[in-house]
């Protein structure tokens, strides 16, 4: 399972822009969000979808399931729970890269 999960850790490292967001608290949001949401995508749960902010981060986690979907055929055929412990780990390995040991003072800037 673990080679999945970097599989997966380094598509969204190198494809996905909600990681990138300028604030530490603002990437942890987005970061955590967006698993969430692909998560249940991807395992047939209903995602939230009342505020703006719920709609924006589910638009970004149906083109990320999409995008999953092709690229990593082989997570369609995992069970649900293996499909959760899977993108779980790499989306904590996510947090861990960009904002826990990331090396850019400026997230966590007051006057930024």
């Amino acid at each position: 399972m673990s080679e999945k999960t970097e599989q997966l850790f380094l598509y969204l490292q190198e494809r996905c822009l909600f990681q990138f967001h300028s604030r530490s608290w603002d990437r942890e949001e987005n970061i955590h969000v967006t698993c969430e949401d692909l998560v249940k995508l991807l395992t047939g749960e209903k995602v939230l979808r009342e505020t703006p902010e719920d709609r924006c981060h589910y638009a970004d986690a149906v083109l990320l399931a999409e995008q999953v979907k092709e690229k990593f055929p082989w997570m369609l055929k995992l069970s649900d729970d293996e499909r959760r412990d899977v993108i779980q780990g790499a989306f904590e390995k996510l947090m861990d890269v960009t904002v826990t040991n990331s090396r850019n003072a400026e997230l966590n800037n007051e006057n930024y």
